[in-house]
Order: C-alpha cells, then sequence, then structure tokens
C-alpha cells in the first residue's frame, strides 16, 4: 500500500512541475521545435495517465479483496465456534454414555464460599474463546453462559473473562 501512495505522490510531482518544465523548456525555441517537444510531452502525459489509471484500478481491487477477505474471516471463526461447541456436546455425550447414574448423597455438604475460588483470565492479543476454553478445560458455552457473552459479541484484548467452570451463575 505505500508503495501505491510513493507512486501517487511521484505523479502528483510530475503533474504539478510539468508546466513549469513546459515553460522553461519552450522559451526561445523555434516554432517547429516547439511543435514537437509539446508532441513530446502530450505523448509522455498519456502515458503517465494511463499508467495512473491501471495504478487506481489495482487499488480499487486490492482494497475489493481484503473487504472480501474479512467476510470470509468473520464466517470462518463462527464457524470455529459452532463446531467447537458441537465438539463439545459430543464429548460430554460420549462421557456419559455407558456410565451409570451415581445416587445423590443426602448428607453431602455444599462447598463453602472460600472452597470454590474464582480463576480469570486476561484476554490477550489474537485470542479466542476456542483457545481459552481449552486452556481452562471449559466449553465455550460455559465461558458465554458464565461471562454473559451473547453468540454476537467478541472478546478483546484485555477483557477478563471468569474460567472457573464451578461458578455457576
Amino acid at each position: 500500500m505505500k508503495k501505491i501512495k510513493d507512486y501517487f505522490n511521484k505523479i502528483r510531482v510530475y503533474i504539478l512541475y510539468l508546466p513549469l518544465i513546459v515553460f522553461i523548456s519552450f522559451a526561445g525555441c523555434a516554432e517547429n521545435d516547439s511543435a514537437e517537444k509539446i508532441n513530446t510531452v502530450n505523448t509522455r502525459i498519456d502515458g503517465l495517465e494511463k499508467r495512473f489509471a491501471k495504478v487506481e484500478k489495482k487499488a480499487h481491487e486490492f482494497q475489493e479483496f481484503i473487504i472480501e477477505a474479512n467476510k470470509y474471516k468473520d464466517t470462518l471463526e463462527q464457524q470455529l465456534t459452532v463446531m467447537s461447541e458441537k465438539l463439545d456436546n459430543a464429548t460430554k455425550k460420549e462421557s456419559s454414555v455407558g456410565t451409570t447414574p451415581e445416587v445423590k448423597q443426602v448428607n453431602k455438604k455444599k462447598p463453602s464460599a472460600k472452597e470454590i475460588e474464582k480463576k480469570y483470565h486476561k484476554v490477550q492479543v489474537g485470542e479466542t474463546l476456542f483457545k481459552i476454553s481449552k486452556k481452562y478445560n471449559v466449553s465455550i458455552a460455559t465461558l458465554r453462559r458464565i461471562n454473559n457473552i451473547k453468540k454476537d459479541l467478541k472478546i478483546y484484548p484485555g477483557q477478563k473473562l471468569l474460567v472457573s467452570p464451578d461458578n455457576k451463575k
């Protein structure tokens, strides 16, 4: 992109100084020489205009490509989130198959507030809910639920997320 801007700046310089150069070149020249030089300059100007138009077209195509790539990025992130949630659900179902249900004990003591330690994670650049969920062995759905994150909302660097699965809101 910087090369394109530099190229545009060079073209602007040519266009700004061209009348001055033409005036200095033709001052005191014969009429025949002037006409030839004017034709040469016009030819060069036409060539510069064509090159400038090509550069503008390529810059526009590049911007369209970036916009299209960003659309795919968002779509892929959404698909990754959906697939990881499906994987989490399938893993839960698989682990529950073949096990016998446990009988609840009436005398079972609930853990105190001190026993339940809240764990937080500070979001770093480039991290996603998927990466954080794998790091703390928590499903994406659980992370969304305990942090009140809707499916269409994104996380940002510096954001503090509750990651301890024992804490249900």
